[in-house]
């Protein structure tokens, strides 16, 4: 029997003035987000993923100063992000809008962040440097957009980050050599299928999930002291050569390695046949 919610949402849901959380993720509500949410003041959680919501982001939930998170992820959402909505909410933590249709570039004014999503959208420009200012900002992703330039050198020191992904775009440029440093609680970084060239970080200690872009696969030396990588994601590049036997000295956490794709040649190094899953 099919539990979900259908429909469009009523604008008269802007008349439950005590409304503090609103959890109506994976139903079948369409159309478009009501401005009516704007008058919910007291409104600290709006999760509306998982629908087929249309039109634009209602530019009142910058009214909602309350507000911790906004998860509208995985709909139908278009237009550009309301610049007002980040920089009037001071107490927004968790912005995700991650798999619609948005377009335009990301604001510079993203407010208190502590995790973005933004992948599988249409927006372009490049990352905002602002971002390096937030204190407590962990978690970004924002693949499979056409964002483009060099990532700026700002948010490798944020150092509460603890995941940046953003393969799938069009960034380039070298990757700064002490970010195992200056981002001490990193546990996965995805940068495959990008443009970055160079030599992959040395510092790279702390990470659990690494993804990287093109070059050859001598870099993977560097890896050896990173002790807790989990998941090693090389996929659908341009390496070749032989696989370095120094792979079989990864992690013991290793889990999961791909290096389908590629270009490779010769044969599979004695010792990485010991991990979980290699593919």
């Amino acid at each position: 029997m099919d539990r979900q919610l259908s429909g469009t949402m009523s604008p008269h849901v802007g008349n439950l003035s005590f409304m503090r959380f609103i959890q109506l993720g994976e139903n079948q509500f369409h159309g478009e987000i009501p401005q009516e949410f704007g008058r919910l003041f007291r409104l600290r959680v709006l999760n509306l993923s998982s629908n087929a919501l249309g039109g634009k982001i209602p530019a009142n939930l910058s009214y909602c100063s309350q507000m911790i998170t906004i998860s509208l992820n995985r709909n139908k959402l278009e237009g550009k992000i309301p610049i007002v909505q980040l920089s009037n909410l001071k107490k927004l933590e968790n912005f995700h809008l991650h798999t619609n249709n948005l377009t335009g570039e990301i604001p510079s004014s993203i407010g208190n962040l502590s995790s973005l999503a933004l992948g599988f959208n249409n927006l372009e420009g490049n990352l905002p440097s602002e971002m390096g200012l937030l204190k407590k900002f962990a978690i970004l992703t924002a693949g499979g957009n056409k964002l483009s330039c060099i990532i700026p050198a700002s948010i490798f020191n944020c150092s509460a980050i603890i995941a940046i992904s953003v393969p799938a775009n069009s960034f380039h440029g070298n990757l700064p050599t002490n970010i195992g440093l200056t981002l001490p609680n990193l546990e996965g970084l995805y940068l495959g299928a990008n443009k970055f060239y160079g030599n992959f970080a040395t510092s790279i200690t702390n990470a659990s999930g690494l993804s990287k872009s093109t070059g050859d696969l001598d870099f993977v030396a560097s890896l050896i002291n990173c002790s807790n990588l989990r998941s090693l994601s090389l996929s659908g590049n341009e390496f070749g050569g032989n696989i370095p036997k120094v792979m079989a000295n990864l992690s013991n956490q290793l889990a999961e390695m791909y290096l389908r794709a590629n270009q490779l040649s010769g044969t599979i190094p004695e010792g990485i046949g010991n991990f979980v899953n290699d593919r």
